[in-house]
């Protein structure tokens, strides 16, 4: 759910520039119809300016509410009208009608499913009921080096499902440096193989844990939005069938790796649990508050994994009913005082106006004709091998994200693989969270150099190799299971 850390100011510049430039040379140099022009060019501008932060992101997803209605981008009528569009002023009425087809992407489902989740999740932190939840996984898995390396990946990704993955690296580093600093106490040594693996466990976890929901992260809610205009409907339990398989199976990888790396500090087993114990005990017993958050929390879990049969019957769409749920929690939990407006205003709403504005720019590029276009100039590449154009997404995209923020990254890859089909776009919303190697890949990894027991040539070891073996996860992920989770719309 968050955004990269700020960038030097030379790359933003760069990026200004660079985007300018980009927006000129389709604007005014390709032979493109004039809405298709228009909105490539003005895709192109914002996500140079998303991915070098030259502008503050909410700024940037500003761009098509102010641009598209001069441009008339929208030439092309919705399949499926919303209310509001129902509502609006016939097609012939020029600038109105634009501008109310540009807000439509601003109010799409998935921004209030997210802003509801973001709400739960701020309530969770109010209450420290997520610190409760991550410390009891790890009591329950136990000490030793292995185990505590096993406890803070599983403790991490499980809070990462339903928290920001920066809030969660953010809360779980110090529970992590109170582990690390009671054994080094006890062996009277530092142990920097051990403080790494911990520190890592963090990082990697919060990263992976966040592409299990269609909630856990912006990069998610991206995909389900381009998804369900492409014709295949996402709700939150298709979601789980797309991202939580692939949580499952690389998290094991993860602890591997890990574990590799802290053998060398030969931590004995058992070790390790009393600076978590004191954790808890700091916590005290649960708090009414922590149980009215719990039993919310749990009720519309269980509703996002339940809802569909009551969709059907309030014949609602899936993503519409999980947006009523969400914001049904919020509402509770606003009007039980369980969450109130200094927590409400911690919500990161920049990233929500981020996921409107790419909502916005993605139906700009699809109603004004240009994934047509393109679709046609990109049938060769569309007849190659599939398993080779899977692995090419995955590799393409973690590496992409390597060096932009994961929501920009996911953003373009929507825009260019529409053509391909939502499976090919599935694997990239899975990738874009799986950059290891780099401080600036995430802001998790980014979170964990405070912590004094990592530099960038032993996290690179590491994260090159997971890199690599992610990528090659996604594209079999995609070529094994999405093309049949992904296929079509459900009756």
């Amino acid at each position: 759910m968050a955004e990269q850390p700020s960038t030097p100011r030379w790359v933003r510049i760069a990026g200004t520039i660079g985007g300018l430039a980009a927006f000129s040379a389709i604007d005014y140099g390709t032979a493109l119809p004039d809405p298709q022009r228009h909105a490539a060019a003005v895709t192109a501008l914002m996500i140079a300016l998303w991915m070098t932060e030259a502008l503050p992101i909410h700024l940037t997803a500003l761009v098509p509410l102010f641009v598209f209605p001069l441009f008339a981008v929208f030439v092309k009528a919705p399949e499926k009208p919303t209310w509001l569009l129902k509502a609006a002023l016939p097609a012939d009425a020029g600038f109105a009608y634009q501008a109310v087809r540009t807000l439509d992407g601003f109010l799409d489902a998935n921004v209030f499913l997210f802003m509801g989740g973001m709400c739960i999740a701020a309530a969770m932190e109010k209450h420290n009921l997520h610190r409760r939840i991550a410390l009891t996984i790890m009591r329950a898995v136990g000490g030793g080096s292995a185990r505590l390396v096993l406890g803070f990946t599983l403790a991490t990704a499980f809070i990462s499902l339903w928290i920001s993955n920066t809030a969660t690296a953010v809360m779980m580093m110090p529970i992590g440096l109170a582990v690390i600093r009671q054994l080094e106490d006890e062996e009277g040594r530092r142990l920097p193989d051990f403080g790494l693996a911990i520190m890592l466990a963090v990082a990697y976890a919060a990263n992976v844990g966040g592409i299990g929901t269609k909630i856990g992260t912006a990069p998610n809610v991206i995909f389900c939005n381009a998804a369900d205009k492409a014709g295949a409907q996402v709700d939150f339990v298709r979601y789980l069938a797309v991202g939580l398989p692939f949580v499952v199976l690389f998290l094991p990888v993860v602890w591997l790796a890990l574990v590799r790396v802290a053998a060398p500090d030969g931590i004995g087993a058992g070790r390790g649990g009393e600076a978590i114990d004191r954790e808890l005990a700091k916590l005290g017993r649960m708090s009414g508050w922590e149980w009215f958050v719990a039993i919310v929390f749990a009720a519309t879990a269980g509703m996002w994994i339940a809802g569909q049969p009551l969709s059907r019957w309030l014949t609602l769409k899936g993503p519409q009913m999980d947006a009523i749920t969400g914001m049904s929690a919020a509402t509770v939990l606003v009007a039980g005082r369980a969450l109130d407006w200094a927590s409400i205003r911690r919500v990161p709403w920049s990233v929500l106006l981020l996921l409107a504005g790419s909502f916005a720019m993605a139906e700009g590029v699809t109603m004004s004709g240009f994934v047509d276009t393109m679709s046609g100039k990109l049938a060769g590449v569309a007849a190659w091998d599939p398993l080779l154009k899977f692995m090419l997404v995955a590799v393409a995209t973690v590496g992409l994200s390597a060096a932009a923020s994961n929501t920009a990254t996911t953003t373009l890859m929507m825009t260019v693989l529409r053509p391909f089909g939502v499976p090919y776009m599935g694997t990239a919303a899975i990738a874009a969270s799986c950059d290891f190697a780099l401080p600036a890949g995430t802001p998790p990894n980014a979170v964990i150099f405070g912590s004094g027991y990592v530099t960038v040539p032993r996290m690179m070891r590491v994260g090159v190799l997971l890199d690599l073996a992610a990528a090659a996860l996604a594209g079999l992920w995609g070529w094994l299971a999405l093309q049949h989770i992904l296929y079509t719309s459900p009756k």
